[in-house]
């Protein structure tokens, strides 16, 4: 009986130290530090640019880290702006029945509302502090360029405010430029090729392969031209295994490549020809 009921308190305190895990905050909720996983930004970062002349720093042991920016009301073009990487994002801030109702957050051109005069949940004519504003967590992982700005201004002498940014990334400085896609592969118009390189000797050299094989050799010879990988290629003779052996493989160096060739040809539309 005693080992029952040991297994069972153990099992009691296992779940009670899960618990907080299972709950994450919903917006509306008091927010006095990031939760697990998440990272916290104060409002004075330096990666973070108030744009607009109404901006003003506020001072209370209330507020993340005992400050908060505030815009004046009489100012409607001030705004926001930062970049960061990741792929969730939380703002923190003041809720208070007139500040404006009306704010747009913008990320990568993807505009949405949300407001600091009313949020679900919070009633009473004094202003609440440190309070999950906004979340976006559904983002695709990378980089993001921020902006928040006010479309209708509230009541009160300043309407909108920042406490801080949470995040489950890295707030990036403002001149950190988007990684550069890579340039796309081009268009096959059929399944297979006959590949044509020709050497600095003048030979040329001319195989029948799937566009898979094609691909593979352009993917190598694009990396050999960065100086990486190795200095030469095989390429499969298929057709041309001729006599007694399992497999033939033409080597090519690339050093010794002056250019290459690619016609692409599809074996359904030949079959359908040739009939």
């Amino acid at each position: 009986m005693r080992k029952i009921v040991v297994s069972a308190l153990l099992s009691m305190l296992l779940l009670v130290s899960f618990v907080p895990n299972a709950f994450a905050a919903s917006i509306g909720d008091k927010l006095t530090e990031p939760e697990e996983n998440w990272s916290r930004y104060d409002d004075s970062h330096e990666y973070i640019v108030y744009k607009g002349n109404g901006w003003a720093t506020q001072k209370s042991n209330s507020f993340y880290n005992g400050s908060r920016h505030t815009s004046s009301k009489t100012q409607i073009n001030d705004s926001i702006t930062f970049k960061f990487s990741g792929s969730k994002i939380r703002l923190i801030g003041s809720v208070y029945p007139t500040y404006s109702n009306k704010l747009e957050i913008s990320i990568d051109g993807n505009k949405e509302e949300f407001s600091e005069a009313f949020i679900p949940g919070i009633t009473g004519p004094n202003s609440v502090d440190r309070i999950l504003l906004y979340e976006n967590s559904e983002l695709d992982e990378g980089y993001h360029t921020v902006e928040i700005k006010k479309i209708k201004s509230g009541t009160f002498a300043h309407d909108l405010n920042l406490d801080a940014i949470d995040l489950d990334g890295e707030l990036l400085s403002p001149d950190t430029e988007p990684p550069t896609e890579p340039e796309p592969k081009p268009e096959t118009n059929g399944d297979r090729a006959i590949l044509t390189i020709t050497m600095t000797t003048g030979l040329e050299k001319e195989f029948d392969l799937s566009m898979q094989e094609v691909n593979d050799f352009i993917n190598w010879y694009d990396a050999k031209e960065n100086g990486v990988g190795p200095a030469r290629y095989g390429i499969d003779k298929h057709n041309n295994n001729k006599g007694p052996f399992s497999k033939r493989v033409d080597y090519v160096v690339f050093k010794n490549i002056l250019s290459f060739e690619v016609d692409e040809y599809s074996t359904v539309t030949s079959a359908t020809y040739l009939q």
